[in-house]
């Protein structure tokens, strides 16, 4: 596992068989929020690209939508970038929140996957399984799954929660690591919350 992505083990090695590829097609990284599709997204963008993640934003071959629901016009403005001469081997295009785009806009995106030996790289990330067919058939498709216990233990650990609360923590955020924010404060609302909502659900079925 890279050593600062919490991502389940399985996944991971699936991602890194598709960086093996001589000629990688476009990938899909799909699963529920907070397992880190995001994160992983810019991990391959900055392999294709050959440079540091933190460089990606001042190379002129990346190019990420919004990560929030997606317009008609985000589509069109990612289209037209992958028009553009690249400086490099390849563009890489991280295309966020694709589970929010319609079905008229998926078929505009096409044309970016066709040609496997083409410069443009499309790295999708979706929340659910939404996408066309023809899409997911030229791709190389990413199941994101919840960490194993002792990968989320050990997250827990460097976010300082309380042993006695880790695996709480871990079973409310289904072994999903980023769905839990980095600070304390949010880390007790977010017990609180989520206690507050289970004693809710239980208490009238106690009632009876």
């Amino acid at each position: 596992m890279h050593q600062h992505l919490y991502i389940n083990r399985d996944t991971m090695d699936e991602i890194e068989n598709y960086l093996s590829l001589t000629e990688p097609p476009g990938i899909i990284l799909q699963g529920i929020p907070g397992l880190g599709q995001e994160l992983a997204a810019r991990y391959i963008a900055a392999k294709l690209l050959k440079c540091q993640e933190s460089d990606l934003e001042k190379n002129p071959d990346y190019y990420q939508t919004t990560q929030s629901a997606l317009k008609v016009d985000d589509i069109e403005q990612l289209l037209e970038a992958s028009r553009r001469n690249s400086i490099g081997d390849v563009k890489v295009f991280i295309l966020f929140c694709a589970h929010t785009v319609s079905r008229t806009a998926q078929n505009r995106l096409l044309k970016l996957l066709e040609d496997r030996a083409s410069s443009n790289k499309l790295i999708i990330v979706s929340e659910k399984d939404s996408l066309l067919d023809t899409i997911k058939s030229r791709c190389y498709s990413v199941l994101f799954h919840p960490l194993r216990e002792e990968a989320m233990e050990k997250y827990l650990k460097e976010l300082k929660i309380d042993k006695n609360c880790i695996g709480f923590v871990g079973f409310l955020a289904e072994n999903a690591p980023y769905s839990i924010t980095a600070s304390m404060e949010g880390i007790n609302e977010y017990i609180l919350i989520s206690f507050l909502s289970v004693f809710s659900r239980i208490s009238p079925e106690s009632s009876q």
